[in-house]
């Protein structure tokens, strides 16, 4: 029987020099912002294939728990964190999804090692499910479960 191959991983290079972003995140928000950028590096390295759905509601929640701030202060980070091209800003604005390619490619050196293939930018043009920019994702729309991410499983039984 194969072995389950690993979508996850364990770290990620915590480089010294911060970037452009967590200077942004940190200047704004004060340390907020600088636990915000790694808190959300954690939870993609949690989540099957590296991405988050910030649009689903009990993972939302709990990603809101783990940074210790608001929504709005999550979202504003967030769109932040697209302006500046550290997230992917047509998923972040379209789906609610957090995707970074960044941190993917500063972790290749995981899935080579694995001999497996690195993770790929989601693919959502097939979804109907839009987020409207008000009042979150229209609902009722899209009934297929999408991948897991770090908080979806083992809550409830999701």
């Amino acid at each position: 029987m194969a072995r389950y191959a690993k979508t996850t991983v364990d770290y990620f290079p915590h480089i010294v020099k911060g970037g452009r972003a967590l200077f942004v995140l940190e200047s704004r928000w004060g340390n907020n912002g600088y636990a915000f950028q790694f808190k959300l590096y954690e939870t993609l390295c949690e989540s099957d294939s590296l991405f988050f759905d910030f649009a689903e509601p009990v993972s939302r929640e709990i990603f809101l728990a783990k940074t210790r701030i608001s929504e709005g202060e999550a979202v504003a980070m967030l769109n932040v964190l697209a302006r500046l091209n550290n997230i992917d800003a047509e998923l972040w604005e379209k789906c609610r999804v957090v995707w970074s390619q960044d941190l993917v490619n500063n972790l290749t050196e995981v899935w080579r090692r694995r001999a497996t293939d690195i993770p790929k930018r989601p693919d959502f043009s097939d979804l109907k499910i839009i987020y409207d920019g008000k009042n979150g994702v229209s609902d009722g729309i899209n009934t297929e479960k999408g991948p897991k991410t770090a908080f979806s499983d083992g809550i409830n039984g999701q």
